[in-house]
């Protein structure tokens, strides 16, 4: 069979590739299957394009396939009427995060016809040799379509515990290198970087996050052999000299940690350098293993205190204690490795207060740097949909990943500076920490960076419009966000 397999327009260069992709094409094991790739990313070109149409016409797909996140999932929709535009009788079918996370919703365009949901190198080869063979599909883990009756079928997921069962992704069919070449660098001071999966899961209940519907609950994890021999094909093979492990919980195990490290370390690979761009779990870490991940080829970790306000992390569902932080940041910084903070505001039922505990932490722990975020609704986590059923947002809302401009706030930060916030700390950091700010410089993209200032920009130029048309009562932050030594004063 002839397969299409599309990653959208619209996704950030930066710091993604279609690494589904890769999967997908390094587990087919049956070489009668013609496959080709369309990156409307790489190529800049989307589902408008004469050159989409073109792809689509000069192949006559069998099968078109798209993997997409939440903010490409309307570009997605419109690959895939093209596809059914063209040939009334090709199967379309969708993976990814959008609709594992979202299912009931993706399902409904009319051109959309299947949605593999989980993790797609395990199902879709046995969903094209189904179709090729005409098997029934009814069983088939993680399908999602509508019945002849217009009811809804949804299988359960299934999750394999073997990783080490799965190919490591074709690098050469999602084109790593023009990647690299057009700016893919993410976490990374060097510019020949690739990212791996080491381990899935995520036990945790946040209620921002879709992880663990994605990826299920449990832990798993590849052998330490398998991860070695990747990391050196991708070392020998593309001159690879630093690597970014994507996971969510690299660290959960301990041992598992140690023992990873302890054979980098004996591979003795010069000059590779490593990264869990996602974060770790620092409860589970101790100064022990950051010696050993700074041997092994760390030169930073992330991580995610989110929020200073016991009662904000309550509401997240995440359960953890906001005054570890100065503490473990101190052991961190002791092992020879520096840190990169993830903060969130704007949670729902947040207000201004807790910020001011938040910008406290952050003064306390001494990060070497910080990247703060607005809160986004996503679909898919329990708090868009508690959003939903609450009647605060519309139901399949999408991110906003172009302006930055925020689709939700909460009551409680309606007159709050967000861009004031996040300016001030910023700059409080960079003088606290100048280099680590310069650290950041070096390890993040400079697209992504000048979206940050992009971002701030666009909101600080929405508040005047606000205060100007006498709609904004002005800004909140003064009154309820102490500069550094200030007293609190609410209001």
């Amino acid at each position: 069979m002839r397969i299409a397999l599309i990653w959208p327009y619209g996704n950030d260069i930066t710091y993604s590739l279609p690494l589904g992709i890769g999967y997908l094409i390094a587990n087919m094991k049956n070489p009668a299957h013609e496959i080709r790739v369309f990156d409307g990313t790489l190529r800049e070109k989307d589902s408008d394009s004469p050159e989409f149409r073109e792809f689509l016409r000069d192949f006559a797909p069998d099968i078109v396939g798209v993997s997409c996140w939440s903010k490409t999932f309307k570009e997605a929709l419109k690959a895939l009427a093209l596809a059914k535009a063209l040939n009334s009788a090709v199967v379309t079918v969708m993976g990814g995060v959008h609709p594992t996370a979202y299912p009931e919703k993706s399902i409904e365009p009319a051109q959309v016809d299947y949605l593999l949901c989980g993790e797609g190198e395990v199902t879709f080869p046995d969903f094209v040799e189904r179709l090729a063979t005409g098997q029934s599909l009814l069983d088939l883990p993680g399908l999602v379509f509508r019945a002849l009756d217009g009811q809804l079928v949804r299988n359960k997921v299934h999750f394999e515990d073997d990783l080490d069962k799965l190919a490591w992704p074709d690098y050469d069919a999602i084109n790593l290198q023009e990647y690299i070449e057009k700016g893919y660098r993410y976490f990374s001071r060097k510019k020949q970087n690739a990212p791996i999966w080491a381990t899935r899961g995520c036990p945790y209940h946040c209620k921002f996050c879709s992880g663990p519907v994605v990826n299920g609950h449990k832990i798993r994890s590849h052998s330490i052999g398998y991860l070695v021999n990747w990391i050196k094909f991708l070392y020998t093979t593309y001159g690879i000299r630093h690597i970014n492990i994507i996971d969510d919980n690299f660290t959960f195990h301990k041992e598992y940690t140690r023992e990873f490290c302890h054979a980098m370390i004996r591979e003795k690979l010069t000059g590779l350098s490593i990264s869990t761009a996602n974060g770790i779990r620092a409860q589970r870490t101790d100064f022990e293993t950051y010696k050993l991940m700074k041997q092994a080829g760390w030169f930073m970790v992330t991580v995610a205190p989110e929020s200073g306000s016991p009662r904000v992390l309550g509401l997240m569902r995440k359960a953890l204690d906001p005054a570890i932080w100065p503490d473990k940041i101190k052991e961190i910084r002791k092992a020879g490795l520096t840190t990169h903070a993830a903060i969130l505001i704007g949670f729902p039922g947040e207000t201004p207060e807790d910020i001011a505990l938040t910008a406290e932490l952050i003064r306390k722990s001494d990060f070497d740097s910080i990247g703060v975020q607005y809160f986004q609704p996503l679909p898919g986590t329990p708090i868009y949909d508690e959003l939903v059923a609450k009647g605060e947002i519309e139901d399949e809302l999408l991110p906003n990943c172009t302006t930055g401009a925020r689709q939700y706030v909460t009551p409680g930060l309606k007159d709050f500076n967000f861009a004031k916030f996040a300016f001030r700390m910023y700059m409080e950091n960079f003088l606290r920490r100048p280099l680590g700010t310069i650290s950041e410089i070096l390890v993040f993209p400079p697209g992504l960076i000048a979206r940050r200032v992009m971002y701030l920009c666009l909101d600080a130029l929405r508040l005047v419009g606000r205060t100007a048309s006498g709609r904004g009562k002005g800004s909140t932050l003064d009154t309820h966000f102490p500069k550094p030594g200030g007293p609190m004063n609410p209001a």
